[in-house]
């Protein structure tokens, strides 16, 4: 779950203003948690802390840091940005990947 939509589920009120999600970029930040699980094998615990703004921001920039390909950090971190109105959609996602495939494979 995106911290936007955390917080207002919670009764709190989001950073950035948000009063209302976007279930696009609440999916996006959603994909990018399950991505990072799986890559760091992660527990509850720490999962659970990821999409609170009091902790969640330095915990998935430490996560990142210790992921060897700056490319899969890149996309990461476009997915786990906790500004919605910052954090890729799935069409800067999808171009992000597509760049990546044409850097790589041509």
């Amino acid at each position: 779950m995106s911290p936007e939509m955390r917080a207002i589920v919670k009764g709190e009120n989001p950073q950035d203003g948000v009063d209302s999600f976007n279930l696009e970029k609440v999916d996006i930040f959603s994909v990018g948690l399950i991505c990072l699980e799986a890559l760091r094998n992660l527990g509850f615990d720490q999962m659970a802390k990821l999409n609170t703004y009091t902790e969640g921001e330095k915990l998935i920039a430490e996560l990142l840091k210790n992921i060897k390909s700056q490319t899969l950090s890149a996309l990461l971190k476009g997915l786990l940005v906790f500004s919605p109105k910052l954090r890729f959609d799935m069409a800067t996602g999808f171009n992000f990947v597509v760049k990546i495939q044409k850097q790589h494979f041509q």
